[in-house]
């Protein structure tokens, strides 16, 4: 696949295949180059995707890049006040165009940067115009594919601010409307969905979610081969919280800190400061409080370079201050 998005590259350069130009790059770097070039490079090139597809008046696979480089640029850890501004203009966008769907799509994520930064009650629901935001979209959409990502976006913010039993409420929804599609919201859905199975877990349940995080693990070291910089942070954090989970307090330990290494060095901020404060909570766990706040600091100081102000303060009040 990889030897033909190459090809396919090349020929869109040539001036008469132009108009092309937008839907390759969407195919291209949606689907086959995310899963070996840096997720971060994918982002630039469906922003440029974008651009081609308005120039050509493709609206269709301009929408779509852009789309995807919000997806991306969320799963990647871009800065949340950039990728703000960006969806401000993809939202007018949009709009002029009466592309209602790519719109609903963009809201979610809309919804979803605005409950990390801080101007939502509560950070784990996702309203727009004072409404939730499912009730919006089934009286407007109700395409299996728009509840996906709202199942997928709550899912996530519930795990990050620690509600994990809400967060497997809506693993457990958004199991019910998933896709398989083979783009970076697949290994982001095996890798979310095993973290947070391990961490909702009762004790009755626990077994089974230590297998289900065993097949996620398995899976994502498949993919380590065509790009270490997308997945091994997240293998080595998936490792980190079943070496926990077995109690195993040594590996552990040094799985969360290569996680939190590897992850700073790749970029990918919001996966360090999850690194950070999954690892102050294992400190936490195994008796070591004067550790945990000092990694609970880190998390916090990631999370504000990542932009997620609500998050960096709960994490203050929760973690640190007291």
């Amino acid at each position: 696949g990889y030897a033909l998005s190459k090809i396919a590259l090349s020929l869109v350069k040539r001036p008469e295949a132009k108009g092309y130009l937008s839907g390759v790059y969407a195919t291209v770097y949606s689907q086959i180059n995310n899963f070996v070039e840096p997720l971060q490079a994918c982002e630039e090139s469906l922003k440029y995707g974008y651009e081609a597809g308005l120039s050509a008046g493709d609206v269709e696979f301009a929408c779509a890049n852009a789309n995807f480089s919000v997806i991306f640029g969320i799963q990647s850890g871009s800065n949340l006040e950039s990728l703000a501004n960006q969806m401000s203009r993809y939202n007018e966008k949009m709009k002029e165009m009466n592309a209602d769907y790519p719109l609903a799509c963009i809201q979610v994520y809309e919804c979803f940067v605005r409950s990390l930064v801080g101007e939502t009650d509560d950070p784990t629901e996702l309203s727009y115009g004072g409404k939730d935001l499912l009730g919006n979209m089934i009286e407007t959409q109700n395409k299996t594919s728009l509840k996906n990502q709202y199942y997928f976006a709550r899912m996530f913010l519930a795990y990050v601010f620690g509600r994990y039993e809400l967060a497997a409420e809506m693993a457990d929804e958004y199991r019910k409307v998933v896709l398989a599609m083979r783009n970076a919201r697949l290994a982001n859905e095996i890798f979310y969905l095993a973290l947070i199975a391990l961490a909702s877990a009762d004790e009755e349940a626990k077994p089974e979610a230590r297998d289900a995080a065993a097949v996620a693990l398995t899976e994502l070291e498949g993919w380590l081969g065509a790009s270490q910089w997308n997945f091994l942070h997240k293998v080595k954090l998936l490792k980190a919280e079943i070496a926990f989970h077995d109690g195993y307090v040594a590996d552990a330990a040094t799985l969360y800190d290569d996680a939190i290494r590897i992850a700073g060095e790749h970029r990918f901020v919001h996966e360090q400061a999850i690194a950070c404060e999954r690892c102050g909570i294992f400190y936490s766990n195994s008796g070591s409080p004067h550790i945990a706040k000092g990694y609970f600091a880190r998390a916090r100081e990631y999370y504000l370079k990542w932009g997620a102000k609500r998050k960096a303060y709960d994490l203050l009040q929760q973690r640190i201050s007291n």
